[in-house]
């Protein structure tokens, strides 16, 4: 059973992560546009969109989440500020020694990461955690 929200909509949430939550609930879905299938409902009233999610592609090709990271070295306990669209890939090139900033402060464990839309807002969050107001606000709101 789909669970039902206040204002009585249907969702479907997996974790915390709506992209996943879409990509999760609408995937191998089949139907035809604005149909309702195994009790999910049509995406707004646009039914190409619904389809498409449907079909299990949509979502998952049009937002590419980026993120800004947030890592402590083990040695010095220094932190890095870095963005990317693949986290788990970024922190295995930082402990594998490929990123030269990073290459001598191994191991780093991963503090905290914020997820925005489109890779402008990540380099602009990420200078700005660079700035000394940024790490302050990391320090006490964050870390």
């Amino acid at each position: 059973m789909v669970p039902l929200s206040k204002s009585g909509r249907q969702k479907c949430l997996v974790g915390s992560n709506p992209t996943l939550s879409v990509e999760r609930c609408w995937s191998g879905l089949t139907g035809t546009p604005g149909e309702r299938v195994s009790g999910f409902p049509t995406v707004g009233s646009n039914p190409t969109l619904s389809a498409s999610l449907r079909q299990g592609y949509g979502w998952q090709a049009r937002f590419t989440m980026w993120y800004v990271y947030i890592l402590k070295s083990a040695i010095d306990n220094n932190l890095y500020v870095g963005s990317t669209n693949d986290i788990a890939r970024r922190l295995t090139e930082h402990n594998s020694g490929k990123v030269d900033s990073t290459k001598n402060r191994t191991p780093l464990r991963l503090e905290a990461y914020f997820a925005v839309k489109d890779k402008s807002r990540a380099i602009a969050l990420e200078q700005y955690f660079k700035t000394g107001s940024g790490r302050a606000f990391l320090q006490k709101r964050i870390l």
